[in-house]
């Protein structure tokens, strides 16, 4: 049998295998196609190249500390950087820029002192941007002290504070404060017990922000963390009230109005692995759990309504969709995505590789019956997809490649040089680091404007 042919049939088992697992599982008849064939689309290129602008509008300045951008997020005339100012670097600055001419409006660097914080620093990486265009507030994770000295050349006689502040859109000023960890006299039983917990926000989203408080050693989701020791707080993010407590889950990410998290898996071997569940953005209750169905499970990413879940099935890696309003299955995905991302809103988009190849799986569900679930007839070069945006599927270069190109759900090639290694799409910016290497200084990013 030619190659080419083994490799149809190859695909066509593995779509044969999803139509079973989604009329086993009792999902939307929407996902099912009446043969295995008509799942495959191979339609002729209709989308015109990504429409970004000929040249970036702003983007690495003298006046911007950051060159190595890790994230932008942008709120009405105003766009948040995160990132940091040389390569290898875990001291992570944060900037407010103006998005039409890229002129500096504030920036904060790693340890140094918020603006009206109190002796309060930025100490993780990373913020969270929430509100809307004209109410909007930056959350960060911070850590204070009364002593302006290096830690271990301080005086006994208070610990640290650590928690998450809400800083202006105007300044960087700080709104409010919580302390998830609050400094207490040194001595005292009570600050034996906060010597070896931490403080910090692990997911936040318009209506929620999540303070995590639990052991310092497994403070970035361990697996050895016993779930009683994780306290989550659900905060307002825009003026710090108290919603609710709960325990028994690291957060991982807000999606509307559920809040997907893992119930660490103790001595799995991995940090990565445990039980999906999702609380409620409200409460904190839980909404579902996928411990029964699908246990030792990790999620991968999550549009508005559906996740993508994977999990070690006799030491085989299979990948599931599964709906965020009660946990039910849509599709279970074999062999195995090998990455996964979504739009935000109703596309989640996998590559899947099969005899050598890859191949764009595409699951919209927004679309109409029958044309929900679609993978490309032509093999896609690249493993990894990094962004979906309004049809176009981005895909990271092969090797030490410096650009990323784009494709159609088809898996045509509608552009195959991108500014960069893409690193945000929105309706109205793209944002692209430039930087000739991950690991040579110095850094560069790019934004360009979109074609409306």
């Amino acid at each position: 049998m030619p190659n080419r042919r083994r490799r149809r049939l190859g695909f066509t088992l593995l779509v044969v295998a999803m139509l079973a697992a989604v009329s086993a599982c009792g999902a939307d008849a929407a996902v099912r196609a009446p043969a295995a064939f008509d799942v495959f689309v191979g339609d002729a290129p209709s989308l015109p190249t990504v429409p970004i602008g000929p040249a970036p509008i702003w983007g690495s300045s003298d006046g911007l500390a950051i060159k190595y951008v890790s994230d932008v997020q942008f709120r009405g005339t105003t766009a948040i950087v995160s990132g940091t100012p040389e390569s290898n670097s875990s001291d992570y600055d944060i900037a407010a820029v103006d998005t039409a001419t890229g002129a500096v409006k504030w920036q904060i660097a790693a340890y140094d002192d918020l603006p009206g914080g109190n002796g309060a620093a930025i100490i993780e990486p990373g913020a969270y941007v929430v509100g809307t265009d004209t109410n909007w507030v930056v959350l960060v994770n911070y850590y204070s002290s009364t002593c302006a000295q290096p830690a271990d050349m301080c005086p006994a006689d208070g610990t640290p504070e650590e928690g998450v502040a809400a800083l202006s859109a105007q300044d960087g000023s700080v709104l409010w404060k919580v302390a998830g960890v609050p400094s207490v006299t040194e001595g005292t039983a009570e600050a034996d017990d906060l010597q070896s917990q931490s403080a910090m926000v692990m997911a936040a989203g318009d209506d929620v922000a999540v303070l995590a408080v639990a052991p310092t050693d497994g403070m970035y989701g361990s697996q050895y963390v016993d779930p009683g020791e994780i306290h989550l707080i659900g905060l307002n993010p825009l003026d710090g009230a108290k919603l609710w407590e709960t325990t028994g889950a690291w957060p991982t990410r807000v999606v509307g109005d559920v809040i997907l998290a893992r119930v660490p898996d103790h001595g799995s071997g991995s940090d990565l692995w445990g039980d999906v569940v999702a609380l409620d953005v409200g409460t904190g209750q839980q909404k579902w759990s996928l411990a029964s169905a699908y246990p030792h499970s990790a999620l991968v990413t999550a549009s508005s309504d559906t996740a993508v879940v994977r999990q070690i099935v006799k030491q085989k890696l299979v990948t599931r969709l599964i709906r965020l309003s009660d946990g039910t299955p849509i599709a279970t995905i074999t062999p195995p995505a090998q990455s996964c991302v979504s739009d935000g809103t109703a596309v989640i988009a996998c590559v899947t590789s099969e005899m050598g190849e890859n191949h764009l799986m595409t699951y919209d569900s927004g679309a109409g019956q029958g044309d929900r679930l679609r993978i490309s007839k032509k093999p896609i070069a690249s493993p990894t997809i990094v962004a979906v945006w309004h049809g176009y599927y981005i895909f990271r270069g092969i090797g030490q490649s410096t650009v990323d190109s784009a494709v159609d759900r088809s898996g045509n090639t509608v552009t195959a040089s991108l500014p960069g290694r893409t690193v945000v799409l929105t309706d109205h910016y793209a944002v692209f680091d430039t930087s000739p290497s991950p690991i040579q200084d110095p850094g560069s990013f790019a934004v360009y404007a979109v074609a409306s």
